[in-house]
């Protein structure tokens, strides 16, 4: 049975339960559906109506007259957790096709793009990171299946990441040392998984564990929605680059994030 949280009894619009699933917490607000919440659930609770970082979980229709109130879980249905997992790039070889698995299903058929020579592009890319020095790659599975994913490398100096970056950066802002800069190269998450947290699952777990001082990612300039979503999450848009050889697109908007997420403000 679920044991309320006794340091949160005070707060009259939330009542939070605990069940016995590992590092998982369910929230049930006035404001919000029930959700299924990772550890910051500090966050939710300052911010209630921006309590949706769910790990594979969210309220069906018929569970929506619960809100105010807690509920069991014996009368629903609850998809498997997905479960995080670091892999270093020598493990990362071998789940290459689940990584292309995962991306072509995260895009689909896109009116316009080749979805073949676009997830032919990614695999080329996806295989060039494992070379970058202190990769490291995050993936999320429920059960045998990986749903999500993010991974990424150190930027070295002489990667040319930002040549061409327009507007001008601050002076200074171009140094790279090897070790400032962390390139977040991909993530995905399965269609059937979007717009439930886990992306931001994701995310927040590859940048927890990395050193440098600050994080970059590049993305396609028409992505006018993944923009508003990378900035909701505290991403800075520095400009714009053009094209690298192999990439897919003729330019791509830059974003960078201070490190370590800890001390940001949310």
């Amino acid at each position: 049975m679920p044991t309320a949280l006794p340091e949160l009894a005070g707060e009259s619009r939330i009542k939070v339960v605990t069940y016995p699933l590992p590092r998982t917490i369910s929230l049930y607000t006035n404001l919000t559906t029930p959700v299924l919440s990772d550890p910051r659930i500090r966050e939710a609770i300052d911010r209630p109506a921006l309590a949706t970082q769910v790990l594979g979980y969210s309220a069906t229709a018929a569970e929506q007259p619960c809100r105010g109130r807690a509920s069991t879980l014996s009368s629903m249905s609850v998809p498997p957790d997905p479960t995080l997992t670091y892999h270093t790039s020598a493990e990362a070889v071998g789940l290459m096709d689940e990584l292309c698995g995962v991306y072509a299903d995260a895009y689909g058929a896109v009116p316009g793009e080749d979805i073949d020579q676009k997830s032919s592009a990614f695999r080329e890319r996806a295989s060039t990171a494992l070379r970058g020095v202190n990769y490291s790659l995050v993936s999320a599975h429920a059960g045998d299946e990986m749903v999500g994913f993010a991974f990424g490398y150190s930027l070295q100096p002489e990667s040319g990441w930002w040549d061409g970056l327009s507007p001008a950066p601050p002076e200074g802002f171009l140094k790279e040392t090897g070790s400032r800069t962390v390139v977040l190269s991909e993530i995905e998450v399965r269609r059937a998984r979007q717009g439930k947290g886990l992306g931001r699952a994701v995310h927040d777990a590859f940048l927890s564990q990395r050193a440098e001082e600050r994080a970059t990612l590049a993305s396609n300039p028409k992505a006018v929605d993944t923009h508003a979503l990378y900035e909701h999450w505290g991403w800075q848009k520095m400009g714009i680059v053009p094209d690298q050889r192999g990439s897919y697109y003729r330019e791509y908007v830059l974003f960078v994030l201070e490190l370590p997420l800890a001390t940001r403000g949310r």
